[in-house]
């Protein structure tokens, strides 16, 4: 089975556009200003700009050019967030990720899950002060 084509961008490290390099970037400064880790955020941005969204491990290490060690740290734990899925093709032995359908959605829908307690527990605060 021949491999699969490469993200939008060519698949080489430091072939990216100019403009997919830099989204990549930007998608990996605002998950490390959320306490994400930079890679982790790096790794998400290949995967958002990926086409077909589905990618291999070496193929995001060799696109983000990273170590196949730093893609397998960050995509356990973008699996392990939800973010992210693994996958498998018949026939083949490699895993597969992509960014989940339902990611976004998900992820809006916890933080305002945790905002409406941050509420409550404001609202608590206050009547135990005027108690």
């Amino acid at each position: 089975m021949p491999p699969p084509p490469a993200p939008a961008a060519d698949a080489t490290a430091g072939h990216a556009s100019p403009a997919v390099a830099a989204y990549v970037e930007d998608v990996a400064l605002f998950f490390e200003r959320s306490g994400m880790g930079r890679m982790s955020g790096r790794l998400l941005g290949a995967l958002m700009v990926a086409e077909p969204p589905e990618r291999s491990q070496e193929e995001l290490a060799t696109f983000l050019g990273v170590s196949r060690g730093s893609v397998s740290q960050a995509s356990r734990m973008l699996v392990d967030a939800g973010i992210v899925e693994r996958r498998r093709r018949r026939g083949d032995r490699r895993d597969y990720f992509r960014v989940r359908p339902e990611a976004w959605t998900d992820m809006i829908e916890r933080r305002v899950d945790a905002i409406v307690a941050l509420r409550r527990l404001a609202e608590r605060g206050i009547d135990v002060v005027a108690d």
